[in-house]
């Protein structure tokens, strides 16, 4: 099975993709985007909304900003 994740990952491995000036990101950076959510809107396919990212602890979004930076 050829899942939405591995595609990703293939594609990303064998594009030209200029790494070295991609910049990183960080906690902060994550959160003060998922703050900028809307509340009320639908969810994507993970059924998780904005309300529940915004009540997330804030070690939860330094894991995030790690799990970002290693692709």
């Amino acid at each position: 099975m050829y899942t939405f994740v591995t595609r990703f990952i293939h594609d990303f491995n064998n594009n030209s993709i200029d790494r070295a000036n991609v910049e990183l990101t960080n906690s902060e950076e994550v959160k003060s985007f998922v703050s900028s959510l809307k509340n009320n809107k639908a969810p994507g396919l993970d059924g998780i909304n904005s309300i529940i990212l915004k009540n997330m602890p804030d070690y939860f979004f330094e894991f995030l900003s790690k799990l970002f930076n290693f692709f």
